[in-house]
Formats: structure tokens, sequence, C-alpha cells
């Protein structure tokens, strides 16, 4: 009797859960021979799983098995583009991060879990910086991102630091930074007034 109250609850709660999974049309480039596939996409609750469906039909597709994803987020009016790295360490598994800033030096982030109704960027995402084949915490830039960039073009990158007031120490100040430096061969330059 217990096993079967603990089916039917389970049965209940996916199927609710179905109705509330959003959907939106986008692609996949696939990791195995860069194969796109163009259909309606959502976020699985489990990280690291794009859930993709078409004519064919839905198909669950970790992380492993895409190289990037891209689709228009209608809700938060924002294009989204999501890559799959794979994690060093013992443990080699890939990880999907979704990409914050574009350029030479992106800024990355990761949920850290289920997402309530009431998102927070700030709370409910941990935030990378990958430049190359490095990826570290967004925490960490002040050490192991910043003096790269600095040694790069000392001059400007110290100048705008100056000329702002900005703290590499601060995340909102680091984005700042990291922005302009993948503008300096091109004509936008962030403000903090882009960051709001």
């Amino acid at each position: 009797m217990n096993k079967l109250f603990v089916l039917i609850v389970c049965v209940v709660s996916l199927s609710a859960r179905a109705e509330e999974t959003k959907w939106f049309p986008g692609v996949i480039v696939l990791a195995d021979g860069g194969l796109v596939m163009k259909g309606e996409l959502a976020l699985g609750d489990v990280l690291d799983v794009i859930l993709f469906r078409d004519r064919n039909g839905l198909q669950v597709l970790p992380a492993h098995r895409i190289a990037e994803v891209r689709f228009y987020d209608h809700d938060s009016n924002i294009n989204r583009h999501f890559i799959s790295l794979l994690k060093s360490g013992p443990r080699r598994e890939s990880n999907l991060y979704e990409v914050v800033l574009e350029g030479q030096v992106k800024v990355l982030r990761r949920r850290k879990g289920l997402l309530g109704k009431n998102r927070s960027d700030r709370y409910d995402y941990r935030y990378f910086v990958a430049k190359e084949d490095q990826l570290v915490r967004l925490k960490q830039f002040r050490n192991k991102i910043y003096p790269d960039l600095i040694r790069t073009n000392p001059e400007a990158i110290i100048g705008y630091q100056r000329s702002y007031k900005l703290n590499p120490n601060l995340a909102s100040d680091a984005i700042l930074l990291i922005g302009y430096f993948n503008a300096l061969r091109s004509d936008r330059i962030l403000t903090r007034n882009d960051l709001h």
C-alpha cells in the first residue's frame, strides 16, 4: 500500500511538472560531428540536461553530447547561449554553462540547483571566467585572470580601472573589466549602466 501511494504521488508530481516546463524554439549543436538540431528546447530540472523535442519526438540530451545551445527566452527578453565544457580533475564530466559575456574572455554561469519562481541571478548561480583553457570562479578573477589582462595592455586596462574606480575583487566591476578587455578591438565599451 505504501509503495502504491509513493508511486501515485510521483506520477502526479511529474505530470504537474511537465505542464510547467517552458519550451523555447532554438538550436542545439551536438558535440560529435557538430550536427545542428532545430526544435523546441527546455532546461531540465536536472543540471547539465537539455530537453529537446521536434516532430520525431522528445530527447533528453546530457551535457557530454552537446557542444552548444542557443534559444530566445521571451520571458526574460534575452538570447540564451549555453556551452558544454569538460571539467578537469579526477572525475572527467561535462557541464553546461550559460554564456553571460562573450569574447576572448567569457563570463559564464551555472545553476546551483533547482530554480524557484523568484529566480535570483545573484544567488541561484555560480559565476565563472573562461580564458583559453582556464576556467575559474569569478571570485578568483583578481588573482588568476586579471594579471593576464593587465599584461596584454597595461595602460588601457589600468587607465579604465582608475577612470571608473573599479575594484577587480567585486563581481560587477570584474565583469566591466572583462567587457572592456574584450571590447578593446571594437567600439563597444561597457559601463556600469549596462549592468542594470
